[in-house]
């Protein structure tokens, strides 16, 4: 993804030695669509990722699509990886070596010790070098958080906080 960037911008000062003004204005486009990006990667909770699985090589990005971090031999990492739920390992795993389709969620380890939900998602994308999962992961902790209340709530009668006739029959049964 920083090397498309890159690539357009190139490409945008070639065109603009060639073609004079016009090519500014695009360029300010484009930059304005980039930032429009990071806005809604930012306000969403937003990482992009790229997985190679041939060589296991992990590139993470941050809003920006500047590389955040590099993670050669993924897989060996993910084993010991302090900041993955232990018991999500195996989800991120078999997502990159293709045995789980679709969304994945997944527990991480905040800085502070906090358990944040994301959700992991990407296509896969043929290469010359090979095939790469191309996506993206997103934080669902709020959402969860509220989901869990709501949930709660329906459980409980809101005056006497007592289980309602439905979940006192199942704490029952």
């Amino acid at each position: 993804m920083q090397e498309i960037k890159q690539q357009e911008l190139q490409k945008s000062e070639e065109n603009h030695k060639t073609t004079g003004h016009k090519n500014v204005k695009e360029l300010g486009k484009n930059t304005r669509k980039l930032e429009k990006l990071e806005l809604m990667l930012r306000s969403r909770g937003m990482k992009a990722f790229e997985y190679y699985p041939d060589t296991d090589y992990l590139i993470l990005y941050d809003e920006k699509l500047n590389i955040e971090r590099k993670v050669p031999g993924y897989a060996e990492y993910l084993k010991t990886a302090k900041t993955v739920y232990p018991e999500d390992r195996w989800k991120i795993l078999s997502f990159f070596q293709g045995k789980m389709e679709g969304p994945v969620e997944i527990r991480t380890f905040s800085k502070g010790g906090r358990i944040k939900r994301r959700m992991l998602d990407s296509i896969l994308v043929e290469e010359e070098q090979g095939p790469v999962y191309v996506g993206c992961t997103r934080d669902i902790t709020e959402e969860k958080e509220r989901e869990e209340m709501l949930e709660a709530q329906a459980r409980k009668d809101p005056l006497t906080h007592l289980y309602n006739h439905f979940w006192g029959k199942e704490l029952i049964n």
